[in-house]
């Protein structure tokens, strides 16, 4: 592709991956800052670490999903999906479980 020509289509040169790259890398902190919030009003600092880790690595695996279950263009719409759905439910599941844990 020239991208001299008018027609350039910047989606295919690689603007879907820095948009993906941006999605990605602001999921994953907004997350995992969540999640340590989760920890430390949990009186669980430790488990809100691994919380975090985990929803990094959620959030790395719900994007790679997105990006095999959809084709171009669609793939920008279902990996930036899978890449919040993923770690909010673990937050959101494993939240609960650290709320349960410390009521007994």
């Amino acid at each position: 592709m020239d991208p001299t020509v008018v027609g350039f289509n910047w989606l295919d040169s690689g603007g879907t991956y820095a948009i993906l790259a941006v999605i990605w890398i602001a999921s994953a902190v907004a997350f995992g800052n969540y999640a340590h919030r989760l920890g430390r009003r949990y009186d669980s600092p430790n488990d809100g670490c691994l919380l975090t880790v985990a929803t990094q690595l959620l959030t790395l695996f719900g994007g790679a999903l997105g990006l095999l279950l959809g084709r171009f263009p669609i793939f920008i719409f279902t990996s930036a999906i899978g890449a919040v759905i993923f770690p909010a439910a673990g937050c959101v599941y494993f939240g609960w479980r650290m709320r349960a844990y410390r009521n007994r």
